[in-house]
């Protein structure tokens, strides 16, 4: 089992610097800064979920919207905010210059990934906040949409307060 993630705003939490693309024009250049990404922090609920898959036995892929140019910072910030290996090559990036919309984008990447696995029935669980990519995502497995899947996913127990 693959577990199939998206970065920002699925495990990374960009609201520090998600008003550079809340207004018009976007600027996406500085959203992307990398002085700027690599103080995101992880969303919450992401790192008992991620551990607990990790415990299972799943292969992790983090297949992203953010360029090629990102990848040193992007690995520099998985490595010192998860608590699981992400191998450099299952993060996948999008090639600077490429223009397909995110849920294209991610299919195409996915059908490629899966192509050149030894195992082509490989199942995928796919989390993503973005829901068009969810829909282009449906065919390689079950897409969750983040972040509200991490509560549901591995719920904290509720304390109850012992009587006196």
């Amino acid at each position: 089992m693959f577990v199939v993630l998206d970065l920002d705003e699925t495990i990374a939490d960009v609201s520090h610097r998600a008003h550079h693309v809340e207004k018009n024009p976007k600027d996406w250049d500085a959203f992307f800064a990398p002085d700027l990404v690599i103080k995101d922090k992880v969303v919450q609920g992401v790192a008992r979920v991620l551990t607990h898959l990790a415990d299972l036995k799943y292969d992790f892929l983090i297949l992203t919207g953010r360029n090629e140019d990102l990848r040193d910072t992007t690995m520099r910030w998985l490595n010192e905010n998860l608590d699981i290996a992400i191998p450099d090559e299952n993060l996948l990036m999008r090639p600077n210059g490429n223009m397909l919309n995110a849920g294209e984008f991610k299919r195409e990447q996915l059908l490629n990934y899966k192509q050149g696995l030894e195992n082509k029935d490989a199942s995928f669980l796919i989390i993503d906040d973005d829901a068009d990519a969810g829909v282009s995502l449906r065919e390689f497995g079950v897409v969750l949409k983040a972040p509200e899947c991490w509560a549901l996913l591995f719920p904290v127990p509720e304390v109850v307060p012992a009587e006196e």
